[in-house]
């Protein structure tokens, strides 16, 4: 069996939603067009007013990466983590990562936001392993396509089951963590014992009225 410390990423592990930071960031190195931004951000306004759902909305916003290698796009996307990601992880955050290794967990950050970026979790050591949104590619170039389902709610849920799979293991529900800060993290929060919900919204401490509140900076 495994121990996990499964991780959320936005609003979790740092402050504030990413994709959109990542679409002005992009925009602003030159890395897409003004139209792509445009596109991204109305595509973001249609699911805010409920015309899209979350996984086109998510699919319309990463189409903008259509035909970019996917080599030059994880580079990209690294470079984002460093330059503006880096520094808005929460320190609590960090020291819970430190204190969940010490007890023996494989840290797991999963989340809905694309690999693209959240990838450089696993590259610069922060975490073991990334479980995110991926992005469809053939022959290293990027179709502009999400390869399978966006990452969130009990896609999460399915997408850690897939990865205990694919590496042999069962985990240990007992001696397990996971750490989220809403609803669409309760699927991964109810896969361990130890759930700590990160200045959480009222809907999940209504969901897990026993589980450890943390408030992090």
């Amino acid at each position: 069996m495994i121990k996990l410390a499964l991780y959320d990423f936005d609003k979790t592990l740092v402050a504030g939603d990413t994709i959109l930071p990542f679409c002005r960031y992009a925009y602003k190195k030159r890395f897409i067009s003004l139209k792509m931004l445009v596109n991204a951000f109305f595509s973001g306004l249609l699911y805010l007013i409920k015309v899209y759902d979350e996984q086109r909305a998510k699919a319309k916003t990463l189409s903008m990466f259509r035909s970019i290698s996917a080599e030059s796009a994880f580079r990209f996307g690294e470079e984002f983590f460093v330059s503006e990601l880096k520094e808005r992880l929460f320190r609590d955050g960090l020291a819970a990562i430190e204190a969940d290794r010490r007890a023996g967990r494989r840290i797991v950050v999963v989340s809905a936001s694309p690999e693209i970026y959240v990838s450089a979790l696993k590259t610069l050591g922060y975490a073991d392993e990334v479980i995110s949104t991926r992005l469809a590619s053939v022959a290293g170039v990027l179709t502009g396509d999400i390869d399978g389902r966006n990452c969130k709610g009990a896609e999460k849920a399915k997408r850690i089951a897939a990865y205990l799979e694919n590496i042999g293991e069962t985990l240990d529900y007992d001696q397990s963590a996971a750490y989220g800060d809403g609803l669409s993290d309760a699927y991964m929060l109810e896969m361990a014992a130890g759930k700590t919900l990160v200045n959480p919204k009222k809907a999940l401490i209504k969901r897990f009225p026993n589980a450890t509140v943390a408030h992090w900076e």
